[in-house]
């Protein structure tokens, strides 16, 4: 369970996010509808531990996460971004995150069949088309088998 409290962002003396209550529970999927710089993004950067709040708690599985450099390793985040190696192959992508998170190897061969890459395996990312690359980066997220997605 996700749960925050009291979470604000102060940029320039200027309260730019506030939030009272949110609480997303186990299984739950949750969409953030708002216009253009209503804070989305940065919801999510706070979330995943890549901005850190002005003030308030961020609670994962009963634990305050807020200001914990470890909320990465429990939080798989995939960005606008996709930040793939795009000289490396798809294959060696996945490989590597594995090997950084000591993930098994194998199941990164199981994705790319369930996303329908595997002929695609040995293309260097900046070969492939730009929905492939939003699938390879999925998996990698995917593959961390994280307590919290935020996609």
């Amino acid at each position: 369970m996700l749960e925050v409290r009291q979470l604000e962002k102060v940029v320039e003396n200027r309260s730019v996010l506030s939030i009272d209550h949110l609480q997303v529970n186990a299984g739950e999927v949750v969409a953030l509808i708002g216009p253009v710089h209503s804070g989305k993004s940065m919801l999510i950067r706070l979330l995943s531990g890549a901005m850190l709040p002005s003030g308030g708690n961020i609670i994962l599985d009963g634990q305050n996460v807020t200001m914990s450099t470890a909320i990465h390793k429990r939080i798989g985040t995939l960005f606008e971004e996709d930040l793939l190696y795009e000289r490396h192959t798809a294959q060696r992508n996945l490989d590597f995150y594995c090997q950084l998170h000591n993930l098994p190897k194998i199941r990164s061969s199981e994705m790319l069949k369930q996303v329908g890459l595997s002929d695609q395996a040995q293309k260097p990312v900046s070969k492939l088309a730009p929905n492939a690359q939003r699938r390879l980066a999925f998996i990698r997220v995917v593959l961390g088998q994280h307590a919290l997605l935020l996609l």
